[in-house]
């Protein structure tokens, strides 16, 4: 058998339909079978949701991440990054969103070296045809870049939805 521990820490403080919160958290894994290493996980999440003006919403977080394995004292440390973006170009009739997210990824381990930076971006446009049909359509771009393998990968997507609600 294994045993996992985890200790959660977080606030959250809202505020006329606003809000930002903290979070921490700190996970220890014992591998009890000697299969697997034993792991340290402490997560740091940051995050707001505000309000700007009647028609405009905005949010971002941030999260830093890191691993310790306890037997041969390598690290995995991640920081993601995320922003999004809603507002009404036409009220109740045409609505905007835009979001991405970048993160870094790095992995000190004789094996399982890594170092990864991956953004992404999208955007729809959603139009309110009727009360309950909307249409929507977006575009989509990722790129992840390997820094020890000095590769790149890109991809770019469009989005086409119809959503009937009753």
């Amino acid at each position: 058998y294994n045993l996992s521990q985890t200790y959660n820490l977080g606030v959250s403080q809202p505020w006329k339909g606003q809000s930002v919160s903290a979070n921490f958290q700190n996970s220890l894994f014992k591998d009890k079978n000697k299969t697997a290493h034993d792991l340290d996980t402490n997560t740091l999440a940051l995050s707001a949701n505000l309000v700007l003006w009647k028609d405009f919403r905005l949010s971002l977080g941030n999260t830093l991440s890191e691993t310790k394995d306890k037997l041969d004292g390598h690290s995995r440390d991640s920081n993601s990054q995320s922003l999004s973006i809603n507002f009404a170009l036409i009220p109740r009739r045409l609505m905007a969103q835009t979001w991405g997210t970048s993160s870094i990824a790095k992995d000190n381990g004789a094996t399982s070296a890594a170092n990864s930076r991956l953004w992404s971006l999208n955007t729809e446009l959603s139009w309110q045809v009727k009360e309950k049909l909307v249409l929507t359509g977006g575009l989509s771009h990722t790129n992840e870049r390997d820094v020890i393998l000095d590769k790149r990968t890109a991809k770019t997507g469009i989005s086409v939805r119809t959503s009937l609600n009753f």
